[in-house]
């Protein structure tokens, strides 16, 4: 359908089945990946939310940190909907921070160099 999270997004809002089912093994994909860190690690301190869909998509950090309460994760909806830099529960044990990138800037200085 795209490669454009955005677009699959509203598919799914519209019905699309296919759709919903692309963003459920999205989030459980990178659910997957980050228990592999975090068993690699240790432990967890933090989860950063970056790039496209980690600063936009309240409804990917939302589905991606289903379930994660067992680690001490757990956010707060009112404050992901308004894209705060924090916004995980008041008394989770694991912050949980959307950090603005710019990624063009970021080239242009890879470039420069």
């Amino acid at each position: 359908m795209s490669s454009d999270y955005r677009d699959v997004e509203q598919a799914a809002d519209s019905g699309n089945r296919q759709a919903a089912l692309a963003l459920t093994l999205f989030a459980e994909r990178i659910r997957a990946t980050i228990g592999s860190y975090i068993m690699q690690m240790g432990g967890l301190d933090v989860l950063l939310f970056t790039g496209g869909i980690g600063e936009n998509s309240s409804r990917a950090r939302s589905a991606i940190c289903h379930n994660l309460h067992f680690l001490g994760l757990a956010i707060d909806e009112e404050k992901n909907q308004r894209n705060s830099t924090f916004i995980q529960t008041d008394n989770a044990m694991v912050k949980v921070a959307v950090i603005n990138t710019n990624e063009e800037l970021m080239i242009a200085q890879d470039v420069m160099r």
